[in-house]
């Protein structure tokens, strides 16, 4: 091997504004070696080189030099090649000439761009051997039309054609990259040395062509030498670029490439002009995509494929992967997230924060989204401005809705705040879900409120509902065909109206529910009141109870068949009608307890009344009964109940000094309390005993048809009067007053 340095100063000249927008230079393989002129055996070697991300094509130049008269350097070998390939045999007809030394190099770029080049390899083909035949160059006709030609072409410069590119000859500027040698003389001529040459040597002049600003880089160190004035120490690490009065200058502080970390390092800003356009400049590319730019007005994009451009919209910012990506006019819009926005085009004031938070977004106003999917599917575009005003935060929140018309308008107004709260809602409008889960099933439902972790999780159509509480109102699920309908339930509290599942848009619908597990077992009730801890908790198909207290109501469970009937049972207070269990749908109706354990022990009694704690507390089965103040007794029925033991003195107001008919009679008490009447004894020899004992049955018979005596009583009374009219006949009949 024949030992070399290569200097590539001036070879790569890189824009500071452009660092982020180039590809990485690829790095050269084989043949040969950028620090050494390398023999090869081969007059066709394959060329390989590294892996360089995100290529769309490669570019191979081939250059035999002379290193006498390096001016006469000269393109032998050029070739367009995809991103994809990693190495290149030239075919027979351009195979390289022997006893030559050859330079190449590979060219990285991206679409239209000029490539970026790796470091210039050499390398040597030996003159062939005594005997050795020639290789054959090409056959009849010679190359193929608009190829590169190869070692015996007659110009430098290859032709045009499919797979090639052009090159042009390196100019006397372009030598000094592939010279591994070269001095500079005082009228800037330049020359080149022996190929084991390694020192910079001349008085600089021939060096006054840098501009300012920009940076000259190489694969190799640079050993200065002489009189140059403008240069100085070199600094390792530091890059070199023409300062302002054209010489050589660096600044360590503020530009330095840290090679063991492949590092560049800016002490200072990094300033890039407006964003064009047409993407032109102004941007940080990664990738070859776009990465960071803020174009138009107002509109700051970073994240790869994040923001468009040009766009007319303003004051939009996009932060992640294909955020905003598609937007046009669309105005203050907010995108934080993969894919956030990602096909909004003119809808404007969404806010999406989260992987994929309204990433179908088109043309809708207003909406908020952060979670995870969150209003991920609201691709709806009503061909007008309008403002859907959804809100969903927690993942998948609103995931599934999506508007389909305007006039009414439907999908609008919603506000869904848990994981996968209101899920599943497609037009449903004004639903208002807080917590896990909450109004998950919801599709067309409208006006609903679920507050609480899988409230009215399995509601689907049913509207005006309100449930707040852990699973309250969980089981209403009939759809009623897809066609919104009326529930209005309120379920507040724990597992409230948790098994309500209504079989019509006609029942199951209008109960009010407030304490942990009150009408929890409700399921085609209706129009029920339930206020307190277990009130009415085991009720299933009964219908207009009204239980407020703690466990008011709390055993009735019939179900009569699983059909809907009228219960009407009235119960206030602490465990009022806590047993009643009606045994049909006549049995243990329209009864009324006020009072703490009223008429607690009722079962299947019916048309009951008890007023006060513990009134008509041992009744069971009895019917018709008043009880005010007082147990009453198992079984009866019929009967009016005031007041206990307790009480040893009564008032009635309205009754001293007033007076009443003439055919009145007085009220009589017997010693267990019960009030009654008696006729009084009639008048000796009156002429008219008979006709007023007479007209007192008839009156007496009235007034207990009236009060609905019992038979019993009825029969005794009659019989006592009939005794006594007898008496007073006979006495009549025998001319003697009784």
């Amino acid at each position: 091997m024949i030992a070399r340095s290569f200097s590539s100063l001036g070879a790569v000249v890189l824009v500071v504004a452009a660092v982020a927008a180039e590809p990485q230079a690829p790095v050269t393989v084989s043949p040969g070696s950028a620090a050494e002129v390398v023999q090869v055996s081969d007059r066709c070697p394959t060329f390989s080189w590294g892996f360089s991300p995100q290529v769309s094509s490669y570019h191979l130049a081939v250059y035999r030099v002379d290193e006498t008269a390096p001016e006469q350097v000269r393109v032998v070998l050029s070739q367009e090649l995809p991103g994809s390939a990693s190495s290149w045999t030239p075919p027979l007809h351009r195979c390289l000439a022997a006893g030559a030394t050859y330079a190449w190099r590979v060219g990285a770029a991206r679409g239209e761009a000029e490539p970026v080049w790796s470091a210039t390899a050499w390398f040597e083909v030996p003159a062939l051997g005594t005997g050795e035949p020639p290789l054959v160059t090409a056959g009849a006709g010679g190359p193929p039309k608009g190829t590169a030609t190869g070692e015996g072409a007659s110009s430098p410069v290859p032709a045009q054609g499919r797979g090639t590119v052009a090159v042009q000859a390196p100019t006397a500027t372009a030598v000094r990259a592939l010279a591994s040698y070269f001095s500079v003389g005082s009228g800037g001529t330049v020359t080149a040395g022996p190929v084991t040459a390694t020192s910079f040597t001349g008085d600089g002049s021939g060096l006054s062509n840098l501009q300012p600003g920009n940076i000259a880089a190489g694969t190799a160190g640079i050993n200065v030498s002489g009189t140059a004035s403008n240069v100085t120490g070199l600094a390792a690490g530091a890059l070199t670029f023409g300062g302002a009065g054209g010489g050589l200058a660096q600044d360590l502080s503020n530009l330095f490439w840290e090679d063991a970390s492949n590092r560049l390092q800016l002490g200072g800003n990094l300033e890039l002009p407006a964003t064009a356009a047409d993407g032109s400049r102004g941007m940080i590319l990664v990738q070859g995509s776009r990465f960071l730019h803020a174009p138009g007005n107002g509109n700051t994009f970073l994240g790869l494929y994040a923001g468009s451009t040009p766009l007319s919209g303003t004051y939009n910012t996009a932060v992640g992967y294909a955020a905003l990506e598609d937007v046009t006019a669309g105005l203050d819009n907010a995108a934080f997230g993969y894919r956030a926005l990602e096909d909004n085009t003119t809808g404007r004031n969404n806010t999406a924060v989260g992987s994929g938070a309204l990433q179908s977004n088109t043309t809708i106003h207003g909406s908020t989204a952060v979670g995870r999917d969150a209003l991920q599917n609201q691709s709806f575009d009503p061909g007008v401005e309008w403002w859907s005003q959804n809100t969903a935060v927690g993942e998948m929140a609103l995931y599934a809705n999506n508007p389909t018309q305007v006039d009414p308008m439907n999908g609008f107004a919603n506000t869904a705040i848990g994981y996968k709260s209101l899920r599943n809602n497609q037009t449903g409008s004004r639903n208002t879900a807080l917590g896990g889960h909450s109004l998950f099933s919801n599709t067309v439902g409208e006006a609903n409120v679920a507050v609480g972790h899988t409230a009215m999780r399995n509601n689907t159509t049913s509207s005006y509902n309100v449930a707040v509480g852990p699973w309250a109102l969980y089981y209403q699920t009939f759809d009623n065909g897809g066609v919104p309908y009326l529930g209005e339930n309120t379920a507040v509290g724990y597992l409230a109206l948790y098994a309500n599942e209504p079989t019509s848009s006609d029942n199951g619908g209008k109960n009010t529910a407030v304490g942990s597990l009150s009408l929890a077992s409700n399921t085609i009730g209706s129009e029920n009141t339930a206020v307190g801890r277990e009130s009415l908790q085991n009720n299933t198909t009964a219908s207009r109870n009204v239980a407020v207290g703690a466990s008011a109501l709390e055993s009735q469970s019939f179900d009569n068949g699983g059909s809907e009937y009228e219960a009407a049972n009235t119960a206030v207070g602490y465990a009022a009608l806590a047993s009643n269990e009606p045994v049909s749908a006549t049995t243990g109706i329209y009864n009324t307890a006020v009072g703490g354990g009223a008429l607690a022990s009722n079962t299947t009694g019916s048309h009951n009344t008890a007023l006060g704690v513990l009134a008509g507390f041992n009744l069971t089965t009895g019917d018709h009964n008043i009880h005010i103040g007082n147990q009453g007794v198992a079984g009866e029925g019929n009967t009016i109940r005031i007041g206990d033991s307790s009480q040893t003195r009564t008032f009635v107001a309205g009754i001293h000094g007033v007076e009443v008919a003439s055919d009145g009679q007085a009220v009589y008490i017997d010693a267990s309390g019960q009030l009654g009447t008696r006729v009084a004894a009639a008048p000796a020899r009156s002429g008219h005993a008979a006709d007023r004992d007479r007209a007192d049955v008839a009156a007496l018979q009235a007034a207990l048809e009236r009060h609905e005596i019992t038979i019993e009583a009825q029969k005794r009374l009659i019989a006592e009067l009939a005794e006594r009219l007898a008496r007073l006949e006979a006495a009549l009949s025998r001319g003697q007053p009784e």
